[in-house]
């Protein structure tokens, strides 16, 4: 799998509910990150994915935006 997409850092009140999100995740780096002063979470605002899966059919692609649908077959992408 391939993304494109665009990192940002998460501030507000996205930042803090990642930040939440993240440790409830990763309970093992709560110690780490509060003895990080300067520790950021980005999000990343995905633009593309491009899926390659040889079991659907030898060199299967496909490329998907948002809003597009995932595939339904078996040997097609579905957009």
């Amino acid at each position: 799998m391939q993304i494109v997409g665009r990192a940002r850092p998460a501030g507000g009140p996205l930042g803090s509910r990642a930040k939440t999100a993240f440790l409830a995740r990763h309970p093992a780096a709560a110690e780490r990150v509060a003895r990080a002063a300067g520790e950021r979470l980005y999000v990343l605002a995905i633009d593309a994915l491009k899926i390659t899966d040889n079991r659907r059919g030898f060199g299967w692609k496909c490329t998907l935006r948002p809003g597009d649908q995932p595939p339904k077959t078996s040997n097609r992408c579905g957009t």
